[in-house]
């Protein structure tokens, strides 16, 4: 039975074609398929290799039994005599005998303690090695030289399983079966040798077939400006090219165009006929146009400072001077002069709080503020809506807020301490109380908001320590 050749792999079926190839489930289920056919190729050229060792075995055995049966006696006899099988010791200093394929090696064999058979140890062209040992640790070798007055045993090691050293081998005779198995062995790998070199026969032919198909599509040569064979081509031999050539400009002629042409920047044709004059700066007089005008000594004294303060040294500038220069904006400019900025309005806080010193009071503020020092009536803020943020001015005011639908009156958290209002609920929607962070609102029941239409409530700012965190009180008709 001949055993059939594995297909080889070609790169292309185990590479991934580009970057963009998707790595999806049928890309990896292409490369295990084909890696997994020339496993099973192997498996199955492995195991037809196994089948044809055994029937050689079995055949070889058959022959043997046939053709040897009538010295099966004499060999028993020649077995027990020990002339198949012979002992190697060795005693130190020689060292032990490590078996490697590839390398010679040498055993002086000694009759084994009970037996007497070495003086007709005759060994055949193979013999298997076997540690003492380490059973696992063997070889086949073939036999090169040996001397029997000397009982030198020299081999070159064909395989070997370790490469472990012994002092102590034992050799035996293998007449039919490890030849066998040598020549099938070489066999095989001459046969597989073969296809690797029939195989990259084709491979060659495929790549002369593209090369011939890729001349083919690009269509023959069949001439060069008139010449075949190997072609040299001359200047004149391309039609018209000299005619071309004269047609051109000389070096020497763009040179000379170049010396008298015109400069392409009117800024530097404007610079080129500008008479530079000691200290002056050159500056723009208009599009592409260049002047200059004198730089005088103090003029550089001021360019070269580094920064404003050494300007404004340099001009002389007080202080004070350089406070105001230094304001971000007028009223900032007012303030450092110390005069009143009449643009900047006292509010009624400010005026509450004794904080407008350097402003100006309007006629309502003051007339609001005048009527707070006696007793007067109550005055009514009117709010139709479902929002409203108490401001400075609603002090001692009543908010009414008549919204239909519930309403919220918000808290600012910046009211000064003593400020204070009532809130009525003027219509049916209920109001509750809102504040921004900072802001805290107490009340006895803990409730925070009106009981309901006609209902009025109560609300001083009882401390802000910090201007932004203002506490209000809250007492009157209220619910939750």
């Amino acid at each position: 039975m001949t055993a059939q050749p594995v297909q080889p792999l070609n790169a292309s079926d185990l590479v991934v074609p580009s970057a963009h190839t998707p790595m999806d489930k049928r890309f990896f289920d292409n490369r295990f398929l084909t890696l997994m056919a020339a496993v099973n190729g192997l498996i199955a050229q492995n195991a037809e290799f196994a089948g044809t060792e055994n029937t050689l075995v079995s055949e070889a055995l058959v022959r043997l039994n046939t053709a040897w049966q009538p010295l099966l006696t004499q060999l028993q006899q020649a077995v027990d005599m020990g002339f198949l099988v012979a002992q190697a010791v060795i005693a130190p200093p020689a060292g032990p005998i490590a078996l490697t394929a590839g390398n010679d090696v040498g055993f002086i064999l000694t009759s084994p303690v009970n037996t007497s058979g070495l003086s007709v140890f005759q060994p055949t062209t193979y013999v298997l090695a076997t540690d003492d040992m380490d059973p696992g640790n063997w070889g086949i070798l073939k036999v090169l030289d040996w001397t029997e007055s000397t009982n030198n045993l020299a081999c070159n090691c064909i395989y070997a399983t370790q490469t472990k050293g012994s002092t102590s081998w034992t050799i035996s005779d293998n007449a039919a079966v490890l030849p066998v198995m040598i020549d099938l062995e070489s066999q095989t790998q001459a046969y597989a040798a073969q296809v690797a070199t029939q195989y990259a026969n084709v491979l060659t032919a495929i790549d002369q077939i593209n090369a011939l198909v890729s001349e083919i599509n690009a269509g023959p040569a069949v001439s060069v400006c008139g010449y075949q064979g190997i072609v040299v081509l001359g200047i004149n031999d391309i039609t018209g090219l000299t005619a071309q050539l004269a047609t051109k400009a000389t070096i020497t002629s763009m040179n000379a165009v170049a010396a008298a042409a015109q400069p392409l920047s009117s800024v530097l044709t404007s610079l080129a006929g500008l008479g530079v004059a000691t200290n002056n700066l050159i500056y723009a007089t208009a599009n592409g146009v260049l002047g200059q005008a004198p730089l005088t000594a103090f003029s550089r004294t001021l360019l070269a400072q580094i920064d404003l303060p050494n300007w404004m040294n340099t001009l002389g500038i007080t202080t004070f001077g350089r406070t105001i220069i230094g304001a971000v904006d007028s009223p900032s400019a007012t303030t450092a002069m110390g005069a009143l900025n009449v643009a900047d309005k006292a509010g009624a806080t400010e005026i509450a709080g004794g904080t407008d010193n350097t402003k100006y009071a309007t006629v309502q503020t003051i007339a609001q503020q005048t009527a707070n020092l006696a007793p007067r009536d109550i005055l009514i803020n009117d709010q139709i809506t479902g929002f409203y943020t108490l401001q400075a001015i609603d002090k001692g005011y009543l908010v009414r807020i008549t919204s239909g639908s519930p309403a919220t009156a918000f808290l600012p958290n910046n009211l000064p301490v003593g400020w204070n209002c009532l809130i009525e609920q003027g219509g049916p929607g209920q109001i509750a109380l809102a504040g921004p962070p900072g802001t805290t609102v107490t009340n006895r029941l803990s409730q925070f908001k009106t009981a309901g239409q006609y209902a009025v409530i109560s609300l001083y700012v009882r401390s802000n320590s910090t201007g932004s965190n203002a506490v209000y009180n809250l007492t009157g008709d209220t619910s939750l």
